[in-house]
């Protein structure tokens, strides 16, 4: 497996979800070799758990800061020192792809966002292993925003065996001209990463978002439809668990809204059920989405969710009386169904019940099983061993 955001040790969440993915292949009876960049020159231990784990060198210590911070992109486009340490990332990753594969006990090359990894795989395609590309939405994001960035990653898409995709959303996005069809490309949601379920602990109150302080996140949207509830004399207290670059701007929004917003800032991935337990409504309200994992794991813990219909969102929030979608970026409609959740004891019976159906489809055992099956066929395709 390649991957740019693989945790760095077992209280890391940067990619946990393709850690557990892995551990449940490593008990199915497979050997999982995960390839992950160096951070700040640090290649860590050899293993993480049961996986086997290579981290690449790609630049200067000091320049080994692309990976697992989620931004990338954003610095490989503003700064030309970041942009070479990016392409000293895809070579790094073609190099050990090329040293794995001559040893002659690879079968599959997985890489997770078509880049820097699935393009780097591309480039040691000589060594004729099948191919598997699993798109997660922050790769497919950039592939609009960046000039050639379609025509790129349709070509890595092109050449790989199997194209897979963490939503309905994602996969129909790249599926057309010049891509694969969208019946090639199979959805593969990413396992849940945190224990869960749990049991419904009393009386339900508030509010929660947990996720990155971002503007694509939305959670100033989340602030207004607070203020427009507040107006009505129901807006309930939000607690917001997560950090990044609008944190400020966002308490001073909330302060001037009069709004009850609690900011937690970073709070590590085994205590976010903790968190969790006793809030009535989970709210996400992105703007762009990826998968929405959090989605998954509100509903695990009996939570009715709030969310908008971006990304994989839908693909997880489709029991009717789980809770309500509203369109990104529209704060009136956001506030109607947090009103609409809050006054409606029903969503609290029906989310507990999509949670038990979420907590066996996003298991990792049921997902390493589904990719077993894309990694079989992905062998079967011209090329494949």
């Amino acid at each position: 497996m390649l991957a740019h955001s693989f945790p760095r040790g077992e209280g890391d969440f940067a990619g946990s979800f393709i850690w557990r993915l892995a551990e449940a292949l490593v008990d199915r009876g497979h050997r999982v070799l995960a390839i992950a960049p160096a951070d700040r020159g640090d290649v860590g231990a050899a293993l993480l758990g049961r996986v086997e784990v290579r981290r690449v060198r790609y630049a200067a210590s000091r320049l080994e800061t692309l990976a697992y911070r989620g931004t990338m992109h954003a610095l490989a486009a503003r700064s030309p020192l970041a942009a070479l340490a990016f392409v000293g990332l895809v070579r790094a990753f073609a190099r050990a792809v090329g040293d794995e594969c001559r040893r002659g006990d690879v079968n599959v090359v997985h890489a997770h966002w078509w880049v820097p990894g699935g393009l780097a795989a591309t480039l040691a395609a000589r060594h004729g292993r099948p191919l598997v590309v699993t798109l997660h939405g922050t790769d497919v994001t950039l592939a609009r925003k960046v000039p050639g960035g379609s025509w790129l990653m349709r070509t890595v898409l092109r050449r790989a065996a199997a194209v897979t995709a963490v939503s309905t959303f994602l996969a129909d996005r790249v599926a057309g001209p010049g891509g694969p069809p969208r019946s090639a490309i199979e959805l593969t949601p990413m396992p849940l990463v945190r224990a869960l379920p749990r049991a419904p602990l009393g009386a339900r109150q508030g509010a929660v978002y947990v996720g990155r302080l971002t503007s694509q996140k939305g959670v100033a949207h989340l602030l207004d439809a607070l203020a427009i509830l507040k107006r009505r004399g129901s807006a309930p207290e939000l607690t917001i668990l997560g950090d990044g670059p609008d944190r400020a701007a966002l308490k001073a929004q909330a302060l001037a809204l009069g709004v009850r917003a609690t900011f937690f800032g970073f709070v590590p991935p085994e205590q976010v059920a903790d968190y969790l337990d006793g809030k009535r409504v989970l709210v996400l309200p992105s703007v762009a989405e990826g998968l929405g994992l959090v989605v998954a794991e509100a509903l695990t813990q009996g939570i009715p969710v709030v969310a908008t219909r971006s990304g994989g969102i839908p693909d997880l929030l489709t029991a009717p009386d789980a809770g309500l979608l509203v369109p990104p970026g529209d704060p009136a409609s956001l506030a109607d169904a947090i009103g609409a959740v809050l006054a409606d004891e029903r969503f609290l019976a029906g989310a507990q019940r999509a949670g038990r159906g979420l907590a066996t489809r996003l298991s990792p055992e049921r997902v390493a099983e589904t990719f077993e099956q894309v990694y079989a066929r992905a062998r079967l395709a011209p090329g494949g061993r």
